[in-house]
């Protein structure tokens, strides 16, 4: 299956990781301390086509599954790759 990603802006890109911090946080409040995102995104470096990389910080002990997202944006043809990802405990 071939994916073809859309042009995303900055502003963009930081609007979409708004909204899935705001879902995170929803579903599993009591055990995360922080959302983060990082990458070409959080240096503003990101150029149209780039990814979105996020990751959530959790109290010691808890885990929350790493899920990878496609955004669908107002069209078909507007999409970005969005990942979330567990941090190693070390």
């Amino acid at each position: 299956m071939s994916v073809h990603l859309g042009r995303f802006t900055h502003e963009q890109r930081i609007e979409i990781a708004n909204r899935l911090c705001k879902l995170i946080l929803e579903k599993h409040r009591e055990r995360v301390l922080a959302v983060c995102v990082y990458g070409s995104t959080a240096k503003k470096l990101d150029r149209p086509y780039s990814d979105l990389e996020m990751f959530a910080v959790v109290k010691d002990g808890d885990e929350i599954p790493m899920k990878r997202y496609l955004y669908r944006g107002p069209s078909c043809r507007n999409r970005v790759s969005i990942g979330i990802k567990a941090a190693e405990s070390g």
